[in-house]
This record gives structure tokens, C-alpha cells and sequence, in this order.
């Protein structure tokens, strides 16, 4: 993972990161308000040099007090020290253990002083710890340390600072708590974010699209949060009629193998509500509007919809035409966009698989060709069904439309793959509800397969592309 896929995942996960990041803090806070309390009370011993009758005497003590101040720390938790103290304490459950447990022994860089520290859940226990092991430690120094000619003791320890009880906890610490749950929970976050990169299969880019096909990307479609959940189509207008005669264009750059006959495309999805059927209303009728002859067919003959979008009766259309119940020209429906016709879906039969993968239905491709200058074909998605795959082997190709809010590497390629299989073709991809600020799609709104429910027929037609 490169630096810029690594900041990427940090802008798409941010909220996830921020939560995690506080919730690790109040973790830490809860932590240390929930572990039990703990004080540390401690006392200070200093070794000196007892005086002697002659300078050597003098410079043995000092270099014994300075060498051998380490080895008093290591006589300070032995029975030595420890036993006397547990029985000066007299306290019930105090033994030597407990003792060596709660104390610690420590020596200031370049001193002789020995610093006598107890930790214990209540501050005066703390203290008397700390003192009665500091005062046996005292008398293990005169007992160890080495006698003058006469008698007297070279090295002496006495306290220099009883303990005191502490007036707070020494732990648990709220600020340290508190910088080990944000850290701990910036790591988390980072790494939840990454995981949730690596693992999360959704288109969000061309980038990423470019890196996944080499089909062309032939239309971009923006995303309008305002035509979210409805029903019927609505008026259209301003850069979103750019995006459609944007593919427009493009699509009259595709060439077909005969010069004399009109081009046939099945525009398909990977799943329902990914903007198809939108998709094919609109390119027809920008297509219309342009001067071209179009015939938009209804071959969705699973959950057929462009009868209902443009307010035309389906009763009769593409499979009574295919069961040979109606003629062609029977079929047809005039729209309100001069230059579109279209063709309905008709009854939805048991068996559509089987009608559109059937001669009468290239036949009717190939006469429809020779009579409109396109000929569009709506189409089932292809995950749930082949319909599309094979209509891409009876018309010149499919236009593959793929939601940039729900569309994944693994369904894309899946499409794609069918497509080949069928021995059809991918005429390109068109990029659905891109958001501002997605690569190339900066300004574009989004016209949607889900439509605002004050729409009626009049809605469809010229009115979608007008700028």
C-alpha cells in the first residue's frame, strides 16, 4: 500500500478512526477509575562516614560509604531487613513477602543515599512500611558495617526524611491512563482503517476502474442527493443534460461493422437500482434530440419499467412481438420526444432467458438496425441473470452501468466476464451517482433509476436533457 492509498483510507474512514480514537480515551479514563488506588510513601537513608583517629581511617570510610552503597541496597529486601520489620509492624498478614512486594530500594545517581519507597492501597500503611524498613535497614548497616581499632563503626546510616502519608494515589495516574488509551487508540484506528481499505471491494474512483478494465469509460453521471427514493422521472436540466449528451458523444464514436445499418446496444447493471433504466431513457432521448432516430426497447422482462417511467401502455410489446402474437409495428409507441419510439416490454413471460436468446429476437434487432439509426435495449442486470450477457451477442454491445455508491472490483469483473463469455461485447461503462469531487466528476448531478414521485409522462422526453 502506497502513501497516497494509506491517506486515502484515513479521509474515507475518519469518523470510524475518530470514534475508535475516543472511545480507546474513555476506555483509559474508566481504567484508572475502576482499578484500586494505590500510595507511595517514601523515606530517605544517607550513609556517612563515621570519624577516625587518622586520615586513612578518614579515606577507608568515604571509599567504603561510595563502593559499597549498591550492596546496602541489596541488604535492604533480605531477611536480613525484612524479618525485623515484619515483627516491628505486628500488624496481621504482614510477613516478609508482603513486605518485599511493596517496597523498593533505589540510589540517586552518584549519592550515598538510599532511597526507601512502600506502595500500599492506604497512605499511612504506605508510610509505616517505608519507615520500619528504612529504621531495620539502619540497623543492618551497623551490623555490617566495618569497626575501627577501637571499636567504633566506619560507616553510619541514619533517615534523613521519614515518610509521610502521601495526600494522593500515585496510581492508577488519569494523565497517563488517559495518553496510553489515545495512543492505543490511534493505533487502532489507523490499522481498523487500513483493514476496512484492504478489505472493502467498492468502486470509489476511476482510478480504480482504469486499474480494473480496460473497457472504456464511456459516460459519467453525477450524483443528486435530491433525487434520492423517488419513483418517476423528473425535469433534468443544467450539467446533468451535459453528462448525457457527454455520452452521447462518446457513443457516437463507437463504430459497427456495417456502414449501412444503425447501432444496437443492451444497457445492463450488475444489480437492480443501480440507475439503468435511467440511463437508457435519457441517452434516448439525447440521442433523439440530436436529430437521430431511436427505438428505446423494454428487454427487462423480469421487472420492466420504461412503460411506466414515460406513461406509456405495455400490454402489447417485445414478447408478443417474440411469440409472434403482434408485428413489429404493432409494438411500437410513439413518446413525446420527436425521434423516440419505443417499444414495451409486453406480458413478462416464464421463460425470458429463452426469448431474447431466440431467433425472432434477432431478427428484430437486425430489422430495427435497418430502421432507426440506434436501437437501445433496457436489460435485466447481469448478476442475477444472463439476459444482458446474451443480448450483447445480438446487438452490437453492452453499455455496463455501475453505481459509484455500491459498485464493487469483484462484481465489475464479474460482468465483464459474463459479457466475454457469451461471446458478447463491453461497449464501455458508464459511471453513475459520482460525487463531487470524484474524479472526473466535479459539478455533475446524478439522474438516478429511482425518481421524485411528482413526475408524470410529460416529465420524460425533451425536457430531460434541456439545458
Amino acid at each position: 500500500m502506497e502513501l497516497s492509498d494509506f491517506l486515502a483510507a484515513l479521509r474515507r474512514f475518519w469518523k470510524s478512526c475518530l470514534v475508535v480514537v475516543c472511545l480507546a480515551a474513555l476506555a483509559g479514563l474508566a481504567l484508572a477509575l475502576t482499578l484500586e488506588k494505590q500510595y507511595t510513601a517514601s523515606t530517605k537513608v544517607y550513609l556517612t562516614l563515621m570519624q577516625g583517629n587518622s586520615g586513612s581511617e578518614l579515606a577507608s570510610g568515604a571509599n567504603y560509604a561510595q563502593t559499597q552503597v549498591e550492596s546496602f541496597v541489596e541488604v535492604a529486601t533480605t531477611p536480613m531487613v525484612l524479618d525485623p520489620a515484619a515483627e516491628k509492624l505486628g500488624r496481621e498478614g504482614v510477613t516478609p513477602a508482603l513486605l518485599s512486594s511493596s517496597v523498593n530500594v533505589s540510589v540517586p545517581t552518584r549519592t550515598s543515599i538510599i532511597v526507601v519507597s512502600a506502595t500500599r492501597p492506604d497512605p499511612q500503611s504506605a508510610a509505616d512500611f517505608a519507615n520500619t524498613v528504612a529504621d531495620s535497614l539502619t540497623d543492618a548497616v551497623d551490623t555490617l558495617s566495618p569497626r575501627t581499632n577501637d571499636g567504633a563503626r566506619l560507616v553510619s546510616a541514619s533517615v534523613i526524611a521519614p515518610a509521610v502519608p502521601p495526600g494522593s494515589h500515585s496510581f492508577p495516574s488519569m494523565r497517563n491512563f488517559l495518553a496510553i488509551g489515545l495512543l492505543a487508540g490511534v493505533l487502532i484506528a489507523v490499522g481498523q482503517a487500513l483493514l476496512r481499505a484492504l478489505l472493502d471491494k467498492r468502486i470509489r474512483s476511476e482510478t480504480q476502474v482504469e486499474a480494473l478494465t480496460d473497457t472504456p469509460i464511456m459516460g459519467r453521471i453525477g450524483f443528486d442527493a435530491q433525487l434520492k427514493g423517488a419513483e418517476r422521472p423528473v425535469s433534468v436540466t443544467g450539467v446533468t443534460a451535459e453528462d448525457y449528451r457527454r455520452l452521447r458523444t462518446n457513443l457516437q464514436f463507437v463504430s459497427v461493422s456495417e456502414e449501412d445499418r444503425g447501432k444496437s446496444l443492451v444497457v445492463t447493471s450488475a444489480q437492480p437500482g443501480e440507475g439503468k433504466t435511467a440511463i437508457a431513457i435519457n441517452l434516448a432521448t439525447v440521442l433523439a434530440e440530436a436529430g437521430e432516430s431511436v427505438l428505446l426497447i423494454d428487454g427487462d422482462l423480469r421487472r420492466p419499467r420504461v412503460a411506466r417511467y414515460l406513461g406509456l401502455e405495455s400490454t402489447v410489446g417485445l414478447t408478443t412481438v417474440l411469440i409472434g402474437w403482434a408485428s413489429p409495428g404493432d409494438a411500437l409507441q410513439p413518446s413525446r420526444v420527436p425521434n423516440l419510439t419505443v417499444m414495451p416490454s409486453g406480458v413478462i413471460p416464464p421463460n425470458p432467458s429463452e426469448l431474447l436468446a431466440s431467433r425472432a429476437m434477432k431478427q428484430l434487432i437486425d430489422s430495427a438496425t435497418r430502421h432507426f439509426d440506434y436501437t437501445i435495449v433496457d436489460c435485466a442486470p447481469l448478476l442475477p441473470v444472463t439476459d444482458a450477457a446474451i443480448l450483447s451477442r445480438q446487438t452490437d454491445g453492452a453499455l455496463l452501468v455501475a453505481d459509484m455508491q455500491r459498485a464493487t472490483s469483484h462484481h465489475m469483473r464479474f460482468c465483464l466476464d459474463e459479457i466475454e463469455r457469451a461471446n458478447g461485447s463491453a461497449l464501455g461503462l458508464v459511471l453513475n451517482k459520482l460525487r463531487s469531487g470524484t474524479a472526473g466528476a466535479a459539478g455533475f448531478h446524478y439522474y438516478g433509476e429511482e425518481y421524485s414521485s411528482s413526475g408524470s409522462a410529460k416529465t420524460s422526453g425533451s425536457r430531460v436533457a434541456r439545458s
